[in-house]
């Protein structure tokens, strides 16, 4: 990989090293934490995550939906 790296100067500050790009079309979780820092929701609905604890301290009030269940807002 680093020879093809160099082959097409790819990376070259770095010495050519490889790094991971995210390329899913998921916003990373650093990137999710500064949008929701920035947008300041009064209520965040948590719909599709790995990992939701990780959002409890973000915003005010974090809701996870249970499945075939409504939310009360």
């Amino acid at each position: 990989m680093i020879n093809w790296l160099k082959r097409f100067n790819i990376n070259e500050r770095n010495n050519h090293e490889p790094y991971q790009i995210h390329a899913s079309g998921h916003a990373s979780g650093k990137e999710l934490q500064e949008f929701i820092y920035q947008v300041k929701p009064k209520i965040l609905i948590l719909i599709h995550t790995l990992k939701p604890k990780l959002f409890r301290n973000v915003t005010g009030i974090v809701k996870i939906p249970e499945v075939y269940t409504s939310i009360q807002i």
